[in-house]
């Protein structure tokens, strides 16, 4: 799981980001979604599987579908994401062309994230 194409940078697996869904998605949406993808990526589909992405597709599953730990990985996707926004938060407001510059390569640090995704 670790060299994943939805960890970020410091080895978080957004289960979200895998299963294509809000956090506020509700059980329901999770299940039905979860059908539809690993239907799509099982080993067996010749046209479009792909056992790696069907490992990540079971696992976000097994967490997102259990209410414990969900609200376990709820916390630990709370914190993830307020350490990558905390970059923009770090800028002072004294230096103008030092704040803009973090909260500059701040953007790009979180598109070349997004990209990698």
């Amino acid at each position: 799981m670790g060299t994943s194409a939805q960890s970020t940078t410091n080895g978080f697996q957004d289960y979200y980001e895998v299963l294509q869904l809000s956090p506020n998605a509700d059980s329901y949406t999770v299940s039905r979604v979860y059908r539809v993808l690993v239907k799509r990526y099982h080993p067996d589909n010749q046209d479009t599987g792909n056992p790696d992405k069907f490992r990540e597709i079971v696992d976000a599953y097994r967490v997102l579908s259990d209410p414990e730990q969900r609200a376990a990985y709820d916390a630990k996707y709370d914190e993830n994401r307020t350490s990558l926004l905390g970059i923009f938060e770090e800028a002072s407001g004294f230096d103008n062309f030092h704040a803009d510059r973090r909260i500059f390569g701040g953007i790009l640090s979180l598109l070349y994230a997004a990209r990698r995704r």
